[in-house]
């Protein structure tokens, strides 16, 4: 029996795989995992043969999650990712981004609650979401991130139910505010500052997925991937200090954009009123904390130091390919009215086609050949038909740059069969 190995086996033939440049996945390569591979490995190795007592780290776990990888996690995110600090006492450890955000969701919110999302977004996240239990809706986004007029138009139409000790907040707006999925934006400060004043305003919970900020190639001080910091996090616009602070925003982050999906491991910060709420859940008073063994190998590998290597050798290579495909395709294609923005961060590139001309024609013509992320598929309104997403990290260099130029040359014939002769 031909049992696949991971998702992308299962969710396509193999024929599809071998032939065609699949340019809309969203994850790290073999070539990567297999750097990952060897840091386990040795984490594994060094945990084993210095600690006291190893086996402990089997046993049910402190609720929060390993006090290792918190405590070097922290650190870490202060000294090298963040430009505010991270204070360990609001890190607990969770599953992921994605099942982070959602048990935030189970729990704070009741059926027919709102979840209000930018628009365009991430594209497995607001699907859910309309099939759920809750009430998804849609707003519109500029450069500066979601438009916080039309949000509080939207917020001002709702019935809205009044907020309780267990359920605080009257609605959830999900956002990715530094490096955005799809469109590599980031949102700016006065934005933020704003954002945070309606979430005191209107008692909404902000869910910040904060899961690209890892990987920054380019900052206003440093041009080195190395050493870019990714612009302030939105969390750290709802400062401790303020008069009217209650606690509106948590950060998801992840290890599965920096590392590897399968290690099923990421953080909040969740401020202490969400804290105690999702501390007395069943599953934590449970389960006691998530993953405690990977949780306690990667504190270990960042206490040696080979994450951070790991998270500069990536970003160093993702600059790289950034900048090589986006010079191809203003070269190639950019005379002919097709858009892309240099990110300085993430692992996609948001390319915008002439009006006259949709992401799914081309995709139709060059599906043998190489296959990319529709634009309208991200969106809650079926907009964007005219854009696509390209996912930056799957294939080595010269494998990813041969699919952007073969792209090029689809969209060319597309786009001059739309204009005629």
């Amino acid at each position: 029996m031909d049992v696949p190995l991971n998702a992308y086996e299962a969710w396509f033939p193999k024929e599809v795989l071998e032939n065609v440049k699949m340019l809309q996945i969203g994850a790290p390569g073999s070539h990567s995992l297999r750097d990952v591979a060897a840091i386990i490995k040795a984490t594994t190795a060094e945990k084993f043969a210095t600690e006291d007592r190893p086996e402990e780290v089997f046993q049910y776990h402190n609720k929060k999650g390993d006090p290792v990888l918190i405590e070097q996690l922290s650190m870490y995110l202060t000294k090298d990712i963040y430009r505010a600090p991270v204070n360990s006492d609001d890190v607990i450890i969770n599953n992921g981004s994605s099942a982070g955000v959602w048990n935030l969701m189970e729990r704070l919110l009741s059926p027919g609650d709102t979840v209000f999302i930018e628009d365009p977004s991430y594209k497995t996240f607001f699907p859910c979401v309309k099939k759920s239990k809750y009430n998804l809706v849609g707003v519109s986004m500029d450069e500066g991130g979601i438009k916080i007029d039309m949000l509080e138009e939207k917020l001002k139409k709702l019935q809205m139910r009044t907020p309780t000790e267990k359920q605080p907040f009257t609605a959830i707006v999900y956002l990715i505010p530094v490096f955005h999925n799809p469109t590599t934006r980031s949102m700016s400060e006065e934005r933020k500052r704003d954002m945070v004043m309606l979430a005191r305003k209107y008692d909404l919970l902000i869910v910040a997925d904060d899961v690209y900020n890892t990987l920054c190639y380019k900052s206003p001080e440093s041009d080195d991937p190395k050493t870019a910091r990714a612009p302030k996090r939105l969390l750290a616009y709802d400062e401790k200090s303020d008069p009217g602070y209650k606690g509106n925003v948590v950060s998801c982050g992840s290890f599965s954009k920096c590392m590897a999906p399968g290690l099923r491991l990421g953080w909040y910060e969740l401020p202490t009123r969400v804290r105690e709420i999702y501390l007395d859940h069943y599953i934590i008073r449970s389960g006691s904390g998530k993953n405690p063994y990977v949780g306690s190998l990667v504190g270990v590998a960042l206490k040696m130091g080979l994450v951070q290597k790991h998270v500069k050798k990536t970003r160093v290579a993702y600059s790289e390919k950034m900048k090589a495909a986006h010079s191809i395709i203003m070269s190639q294609v950019g005379k002919l009215g097709v858009k892309c923005d240099l990110p300085e961060g993430g692992m996609f590139l948001w390319v915008q086609l002439p009006e006259s001309v949709t992401a799914e024609e081309i995709l139709e013509v060059s599906k043998d050949s190489v296959r990319f992320l529709l634009g309208h598929t991200t969106s809650p309104s079926g907009s964007f038909k005219n854009c696509l997403r390209i996912g930056i990290d799957f294939y080595e260099i010269e494998e990813f740059l041969e699919g952007i130029a073969s792209l090029c040359g689809y969209i060319i014939r597309v786009i001059n069969s739309t204009n005629g002769p």
